[in-house]
């Protein structure tokens, strides 16, 4: 990948996909995967790599096969970047809307990150949504993944919901 050519967002097309790229995504989980590591293992014990592939693409074939997810891929000769867009319907006690989009899973490749590649992700998850009905965004992010707050909140989100974790295992 040509990371100057990156930085000249006409170089990057977002193209639409379903089930039959979902193996293109591998090694852009592989990549969110190993940041996450990075910088949450000390948080909870992190799954191997093909573990987590091996799980997260069940999932993706799942909701893919229903037609409740799309994959937006950022692309110059190949994919640098993935989103996927999870549609729900939205919950019974807030007035969000009767659906709404999770962007499930941003992903962007090391050397293509800080080019703009998310925000054109954004743009195109946005549109995406609208077009299926939904009137809310929503992102779940680990609280220890700063950079990921900041973009997210330059794109217009806001706290809402707060996970807590407690280990019952040896109780």
């Amino acid at each position: 990948m040509n990371v100057a050519a990156v930085a000249d967002a006409s170089k990057i097309r977002i193209v639409r996909a379903g089930l039959e790229r979902l193996d293109d995504v591998e090694p852009l989980w592989r990549a969110l995967r190993d940041h996450h590591a990075d910088i949450a293992a000390t948080l909870v014990p992190v799954r191997s790599a093909e573990e987590s592939w091996r799980r997260r693409r069940a999932e993706y074939t799942e909701w893919l096969s229903d037609s409740s997810a799309t994959i937006l891929f950022a692309e110059e000769d190949a994919p640098v970047g993935y989103l996927m867009l999870h549609m729900m319907p939205g919950p019974p006690s807030w007035a969000i809307g009767d659906r709404i989009a999770e962007v499930e899973t941003l992903s962007i490749l090391p050397a293509a990150r800080d080019h703009g590649v998310g925000k054109l992700l954004m743009a195109a998850a946005r549109r995406e949504a609208r077009e299926r009905g939904a009137t809310t965004l929503s992102v779940a992010l680990l609280h220890t993944n700063e950079g990921a707050r900041r973009f997210y909140e330059r794109e217009g989100f806001h706290s809402f919901y707060l996970t807590m974790l407690a280990s019952i295992a040896q109780e």
